[in-house]
Parts: C-alpha cells; structure tokens; sequence
C-alpha cells in the first residue's frame, strides 16, 4: 500500500524522537556498568504494512477521498462558472449593441406621429375647403377646377403642418412629396384659365391663409408635442425592454455571488480538511504508542522507519501489527 511522504516523514520524526527518550531512560536505569560503549538497539518498522492496521485507516482514506473529490468539484465548478461569467458578459455587451428593439419601437413612433398627423390634416384641409368656398362666392368670375386646384396647392405649399420625418427614407419621401406638389403648382399655372383674374386668386389665397395661421400653429404645436411626449414614452418602454432582456440574461445563467460562492466552498474545503488532518495525526499517534511499548518490551533505544547500512537492525513490524490483533 502506497504512502505518502508525509506520512513517512512526519513518523520518522515522532518516532525517533520517542525511542531516543526510552533510550536514555534505560540508560539511566541501568545497574550494571559497562566499561565498553555499546552500539544502541535499533528497531525496524515498516510503515506502509502498519498504517493499513490502524482502526481509523479505512475511516482516513475515505475521509482523504472525500477531500480529493471536493477539490476537484471544486475545481470543475469554477470553471464552469468562469465560462458561465464570460458568456454572460459577452451577451449583455452585445445587447447594448441590438437594434432589434429600437427599431421596433422607432416604426410605432413614425406609424403613431403619421396618423396623428393626418389626422390634423384633415381638420385643417375641411377648414381650408370652407374657406375657399366662403371666398369663392365674392369672386366675380367662377373659378375652374384647374384654378380651384392652383389654390389649393399654393395653401398646401406655404400652410401644411409639418410632418416629423424620423428616419432619412421619410426625410427623402416628404422632400419628393414637397417637389411633385411645386411640378404640378407650375404646370397648372402655365396652363391656367384666363376665366379668372391671377389678382383675384391671389387675394382668395391671403384671405384663407390669413384665417387659417392660428389653425396651423396649434396644429403644429400639437403634432411637435405629441411626437415628443411619445418619443419619451417609448424610450421609457425601450429601456425597460433591455432591462427585461439584461434579466432574462441573468436569470437563464443564475450565478451565485462571487462572494458567497467563495466563502461557502472555502468553509466545505477546510472543514473537510481539518477532519482528515485530525485522523492522520491520531493514527500516527496510535503508532507512536504502540511504537513505544514494543521498543521497551525487546530493551530496543532506537526504532527507525527505514533500514540504514552498516546497521544491524530488529525488524518490530509485525510486533506492532500484532498489537493490533491483541487490542482487537
């Protein structure tokens, strides 16, 4: 059976010194004088037959198993949660980075204002048309449809609310919208009906753009103040959107506290630890006992753990295994 230094050293050294103190004691007891100095008597033992005989051996290589797998779980869960860790970090960085939900909430904002905004246009165009009605009937010449559409351009042109353009596909869409309007403007006035006086056109379209200014503004004010409240409405939303994922995030990996994690396995390692160092030195102090009894018993003043040249020594191995057998 295979032992470990420790075992060896830590035996060697508690032995040796043990036997030195039944040497000299034997010394002193002696009542015959010698005029030679005799060599002391050395014992042999052989540790690695002994241990295995100790009652708390079987207890001790299973406790010391038990450490070993610890360590090594341990180990394995470090490592586990050290990839764990770095995944996670990878992940949350990378949800900074995701346009999945800006998006998402940016086509709500531009559908929601659009609407919005048609819908003050619609009230301003019924005003603009009983406007241009009123007007039409001090005209002392009828208007054709050409010239009632000239009117109806040039409001739109120089009175429309202002959409809000989010994007730069809405930016390009509002600006084509605006230059197909100032085409059709300037076809229509080449082509415009003499039926009508362009002095009398002219004075409809500041009468009808006079009464609807204050329209326009509150118009305007509403569309700007309802974009934005919205605006900060979903950013609200989206931040708590990326906080919900951040959690998911975390909740999926569920790492413990690194702190607590350290401590728990810390107090599991030293406890099992200090149950196996306290078995190993309660055998060694078993061996040393029985050591001692043997030693005194064969009139022995040195037993040592491993044999040494040019010294003839007793082999007590199995005087000390029999102990055992004794004791049981």
């Amino acid at each position: 059976m295979k032992l470990t230094y420790r075992w060896i050293l830590v035996a060697a050294v508690v032995i040796v010194a043990l036997i030195l103190g039944v040497f000299i004691h034997n010394r002193l007891d002696s009542t015959k004088p010698t005029a030679t100095s005799n060599l002391p008597k050395v014992g042999l033992v052989k540790m690695d037959k002994v241990i295995s005989f100790n009652p708390s051996y079987e207890e001790y290589t299973k406790a010391k198993k038990e450490l070993e797998d610890l360590q090594a779980n341990y180990k394995s869960e470090q490592q586990s949660l050290t990839l764990k860790s770095q995944e996670q970090s990878l992940a949350l960085q990378s949800l900074g980075s995701d346009k999945e939900i800006t998006d998402l909430l940016n086509t709500e904002l531009m559908s929601k204002v659009k609407a919005k905004e048609q819908e003050l246009n619609i009230a301003y165009q019924k005003q603009r048309i009983a406007l241009i009605n009123k007007y039409r009937s001090e005209l002392k010449t009828d208007m054709t449809d050409a010239d009632l559409r000239i009117v109806n351009l040039q409001l739109e042109l120089s009175s429309k609310t202002q959409p809000l353009a989010i994007t730069e596909e809405q930016k390009a869409a509002i600006a084509a919208e605006q230059t197909a309007k100032e085409e059709e403007l300037k076809t229509l006035l080449a082509q415009r009906s003499q039926s009508i006086a362009g002095n009398e056109i002219q004075e409809l379209e500041q009468k009808v753009d006079g009464e609807l200014a204050a329209l326009r503004a509150s118009g305007q004010k509403e569309l700007d103040d309802y974009a934005a409240n919205l605006q900060k409405e979903l950013l609200a939303r989206r931040d708590e959107m990326m906080k919900a994922k951040a959690d998911s995030i975390l909740a999926t990996n569920n790492l413990p506290n690194p702190a607590d994690w350290n401590t728990a396995w810390d107090s599991r390692l030293k406890a099992k630890q200090s149950e196996v160092d306290a078995l190993h030195d309660a055998i060694l102090e078993d061996v040393r006992m029985r050591a001692m009894v043997v030693a005194k018993e064969q009139n022995l003043d040195l037993i040592v753990i491993n044999e040494v040249s040019n010294v003839n020594a007793v082999d007590v191995t199995d005087a000390i295994i029999a102990s055992y057998s004794t004791a049981q």
